[in-house]
């Protein structure tokens, strides 16, 4: 977790960069950190743009964790 919140700052800066329908989903995701200001939030919100950003299903990734 701690690379995690190293390069939080930075991916955050990207995901805010994106444009068009990329831009739009991104926007939607980070709208929840902005409501909600706490590290575990925060955290939550980048892993859900990180995967929207290079195009995973996050409903994929986060049924195989729950079954691990």
């Amino acid at each position: 977790m701690s690379k995690l919140d190293e390069y939080t700052p930075k991916l955050l800066v990207l995901f805010h960069s994106k444009g068009e329908a990329l831009g739009l989903r991104l926007q939607a995701i980070l709208l929840k950190a902005a409501s909600h200001p706490c590290i575990n939030k925060t955290r939550e919100v980048v892993i859900q743009c990180l995967m929207v950003y290079l195009g995973e299903s996050t409903d994929q990734l986060l049924k195989e964790y729950e079954v691990s």
